[in-house]
């Protein structure tokens, strides 16, 4: 994960030559926070994150400013974003790594680059010397969804299963025949346009379209692009459900999903 404009960390200053750095308080009620990003949010893989900072003024890394309630204490502070991370160590400077973005020109502002999938996101205020105040002023963490733009289905496409009837009583092994209208078949990765490939989904919910499709018995892929396949189920009842994915195994947008049939497997005799 990377953002733009990172700010190498100036050589922090020891603390009356102890194995420490000096650790300034906050002013009252300072309080650092996400403005427009929220809890469980869907972002894109590249993400602009705005930073709000109440009760506590933003300043650059290395600047000089009169102190206000004691000698070592100040009313600014800049910008740090913890990504997938815990808060670091109070008595040391914060980390300048992937997972630990410095933004130490004053920047209220920084666009971050996240792998698809979920990440937990993080504020946190240091000194001039990129030290945490003490107590820290840091955001609750927050946890969003990196999900990839997804291709766009041509109008009127749509997949279903060709012949099986929901509410029908079948034998096993279950024969299933995959149709698409509007679209044609290929190979996963083949990238031809107006193509994809099937996926059949059995007893599980409809799968997330922004998240890519589980891999595990309830959910079989066919990237050869095959069109037809017989499923070993249990005697009983079962839901089936056929799903066509892009050359990349992603959900189109809209997801081309068809309606949920239930079917009833007969018990060999």
């Amino acid at each position: 994960m990377l953002a733009g404009g990172p700010v190498l960390l100036p050589q922090a200053r020891a603390a009356d030559g102890q194995d420490g750095f000096a650790a300034t308080p906050p002013p009252p009620g300072a309080r650092v926070y996400f403005i427009d990003l929220k809890d469980g949010a869907r972002v894109p893989l590249k993400l602009l994150v705005r930073f709000g900072l109440a009760n506590m003024g933003v300043a650059p890394a290395g600047s000089v400013v009169p102190a206000t309630a004691h000698q070592h204490a100040s009313n600014t502070g800049h910008h740090h974003i913890i990504i997938d991370a815990p808060l670091p160590r109070p008595d040391r400077p914060i980390p300048a790594d992937d997972n630990h973005v410095h933004l130490g020109g004053g920047q209220t502002e920084a666009e971050i680059t996240l792998t698809p999938g979920p990440h937990t996101l993080q504020l946190l205020v240091g000194d001039r010397n990129h030290v945490p105040n003490d107590p820290p002023v840091a955001s609750p963490p927050i946890t969003v969804v990196a999900v990839e733009p997804r291709i766009s289905a041509p109008e009127g496409a749509a997949v279903s299963f060709i012949g099986m009837q929901d509410g029908a009583t079948v034998p096993g092994p279950v024969r299933l025949y995959f149709g698409v209208k509007g679209m044609g078949v290929a190979p996963a990765r083949s990238e031809v346009p107006k193509t994809g490939h099937f996926h059949v989904v059995i007893d599980a919910d409809t799968p997330d379209p922004d998240l890519p499709i589980p891999k595990d018995d309830r959910h079989r892929s066919f990237p050869d692009g095959a069109t037809q396949t017989d499923l070993n189920l249990e005697p009983g009842l079962h839901t089936l459900q056929l799903v066509f994915t892009s050359f990349n195994g992603r959900s189109f947008d809209p997801p081309l999903v068809s309606k949920r049939v239930s079917i009833r497997v007969r018990r060999r005799r």
